[in-house]
């Protein structure tokens, strides 16, 4: 009896909505891609910025930082500094804690949050598809909107390709983005399109063999004879360079 209590308390806490602290898979992905600057900086968009990220416009710069920094800083002191950010009253924990209510979000989900509200803002994430597709339980579907968030000024960026296919890893890294449809690039190099069309912008590309997941096919432009093209997490592509490797479904062929 007292195993079968303590087997039931550890599936309902394997189940339990996860409520933070952003998890170090989190904290090394907002490192990378934040970039580490020991002394002060302007970024491309004119905003002064030290550390990890750790932005003027935002906080407050006066020195010592946070009443204990003074620069150059050493990294172990950037990563306070931005651990202290992120879990700074009213901001991005906690603003993943207040709107991604999934009941079963997990550690790599709300860590993958983070990064999102991070780097585009609590609004952006609150606001968007995303959230309200993850907290009606489509987590496929929330998966497949990371790839929507990179343009600045009009322009895809790509370090924010980059950015939200990392948070889309990071997201699906514990399941539940299982598509049932899989292939892999049959061609030197494949364009990755925003829309389902061969002038639509460019997004990245893929080498050859490159594995992908398949989220639905859809008609465009026509290649080669084929009209049929696969979403992406991140954008479309022409299907006639896919090998089709995993199929549980009937659109899954090219």
């Amino acid at each position: 009896m007292k195993l079968a209590i303590i087997l039931s308390v550890i599936a309902v806490a394997s189940c339990a909505r996860y409520t933070g602290p952003t998890n170090q898979a989190g904290v090394n992905l907002i490192k990378e891609f934040e970039g580490w600057y020991p002394n002060f900086y302007t970024d491309p968009v004119g905003i002064r910025t030290i550390g990890y990220g750790h932005a003027c416009h935002v906080w407050d710069c006066s020195l010592p930082l946070n009443g204990r920094y003074t620069p150059p800083l050493t990294q172990a002191q950037g990563q306070e500094l931005l651990k202290s950010d992120l879990s700074a009253a009213g901001r991005y924990e906690a603003c993943v804690r207040s709107y991604a209510t999934l009941s079963t979000l997990n550690a790599n989900q709300y860590s993958a949050l983070v990064s999102f509200a991070f780097n585009l803002g609590c609004g952006s994430l609150q606001t968007s598809t995303l959230l309200r597709l993850l907290n009606a339980g489509n987590v496929l579907g929330a998966s497949a909107e990371f790839g929507k968030w990179i343009n600045a000024g009009g322009q895809v960026l790509p370090g924010l390709v980059r950015r939200r296919e990392a948070e889309r890893v990071l997201f699906c890294s514990s399941g539940g983005c299982a598509t049932g449809c899989a292939g892999s690039v049959a061609a030197t190099s494949l364009t990755v399109r925003k829309e389902p069309n061969t002038s639509a912008a460019v997004v990245t590309s893929l080498s050859s063999g490159a594995r992908v997941d398949i989220y639905s096919r859809t008609t465009g432009s026509t290649v080669n004879g084929n009209n049929h093209w696969f979403q992406l997490p991140n954008g479309y592509v022409s299907a006639y360079y896919i090998t089709v490797t995993s199929s549980s479904h009937s659109w899954c062929a090219k």
